[in-house]
């Protein structure tokens, strides 16, 4: 789990995993096959993209980033 916002040291936390404050700490784990983008729309296509060069399957929620101006997108990521 990335958090960005830093709140890992709460008293309550989101899941028993490690937290991260960079995403491409998990990209850069050998034991991560998949990763799940649950961040501000805006932000889907550059994680995305960003998996699919460290052989990462990305997936996420609808609506997805807006990737009309991210030539080559579609081609750099792994078949769902």
């Amino acid at each position: 789990m990335a958090d960005a916002y830093g709140t890992a040291a709460s008293p309550r936390p989101l899941c028993k995993g490690k937290p991260y404050a960079d995403f491409r700490e998990i990209l850069a784990r050998k034991d991560v096959d998949a990763v799940i983008i649950a961040t501000p729309d805006h932000l889907h296509v550059p994680i995305a993209i960003a998996a699919a060069g460290r052989k990462k399957a990305p997936t996420w929620k609808s609506p997805r980033g807006d990737n009309r101006g991210v030539p080559g997108l579609r081609q750099g990521l792994p078949r769902q």
